[in-house]
C-alpha cells in the first residue's frame, strides 16, 4: 500500500473512532507496526507518516495522541538494520514517540554488559539503543511468556541502561498476545506464551520494584494486548 493511501486510511479510521466518542475522556492511541529495513530512509518516511496523521486529526488533540511504533524483533532484522531504521525515524522527529513493542531474547540470568549476546547477532547494547537510547524510542515490551522470564530480560536491560548510560529505562507499558491466541482457539503454539495483560503488567512491575531490584518504576501506565483484525479469523 502506498504511503499516501495509508495516511488517508489511518486518518479516516481515527476520525471515525473519535466521532463516536462522547467526551474528552475517551481516546485511542494508534501504534503502527512495521518491520525494520536496511535504510534510514524508511524510518524517516514512517516518522513523516506519523506527523502527517497527527496533523490531520489535530482538532481532536484532547482525545487522541498519535505515536509511531515498531515490532522490533531480533529474528526478523539485523541490529544494524534496526538501528538505522530508528535513527531515520528520530532524525525526522523525536516529538512523536516511537514505541518498540518487540522482544528481547537475551539471557535470563546474570548481569548484562554491552557485549552480552542476545540473539541473531544482537547485543544488549543494540536492544537498549532501539528501545531507549535513540532520542525517539520508548519500550513497550512483549511479555508473552507466562513465566517471569521476559520481565527479567527487560529488567536486566533497564539495569544495564542505568549502569552504562546513567538512566534506567522508563516503560510505557507491556504487550501480550492472549487475544490473538484466543481468536485461534488457543493452538499449541500459544502454550506458555499466552500471558494475560494483567499478569504481564504485574511481572514487570514486580521485577522492577521488588525482586532484588536496584531500579524502580511506579506507575507503569499501560497493559496492552494484541489480536487479529482480519477476515482470516472472522474478525
Amino acid at each position: 500500500m502506498k504511503v499516501s493511501i495509508l495516511r488517508v486510511a489511518i486518518s479516516l479510521v481515527l476520525l471515525g473512532i473519535l466521532a463516536a466518542c462522547s467526551n474528552d475522556e475517551a481516546g485511542v492511541k494508534n501504534t503502527i507496526n512495521s518491520h525494520p529495513t536496511n535504510s534510514e530512509i524508511t524510518g524517516g518516511v514512517w516518522a513523516q507518516l506519523v506527523l502527517d496523521i497527527s496533523s490531520a486529526i489535530s482538532g481532536y488533540s484532547s482525545q487522541v495522541s498519535v505515536v509511531g511504533g515498531n515490532d522490533i524483533e531480533m529474528g526478523y532484522s539485523t541490529a544494524t538494520s534496526a538501528r538505522n531504521w530508528v535513527d531515520g525515524y528520530s532524525a525526522i522527529t523525536n516529538r512523536k514517540a516511537l514505541y518498540n513493542f518487540g522482544n528481547a531474547p537475551c539471557p535470563t540470568s546474570g548481569t548484562y554488559v554491552g557485549t552480552t549476546n542476545c540473539s541473531n547477532g544482537w547485543t544488549a547494547e543494540d536492544v537498549y539503543y532501539v528501545s531507549w537510547g535513540a532520542s525517539a524510542s520508548w519500550p513497550l515490551p512483549e511479555l508473552y511468556n507466562t513465566s517471569n522470564s521476559n520481565a527479567y530480560q527487560w529488567k536486566s536491560l533497564s539495569l544495564y541502561s542505568k549502569n552504562y548510560h546513567n538512566s534506567a529505562m522508563s516503560f510505557i507499558g507491556v504487550l501480550t498476545q492472549l487475544g490473538a491466541c484466543q481468536q485461534q482457539g488457543m493452538p499449541q503454539s500459544c502454550n506458555g506464551v499466552n500471558n494475560d495483560p494483567f499478569s504481564a503488567w504485574y511481572q514487570l512491575y514486580d521485577a522492577l520494584n521488588y525482586t532484588n531490584s536496584t531500579i524502580s518504576q511506579d506507575p507503569i501506565s499501560y497493559a496492552t494486548d494484541i489480536r487479529y483484525y482480519s477476515t482470516l479469523y472472522g474478525y
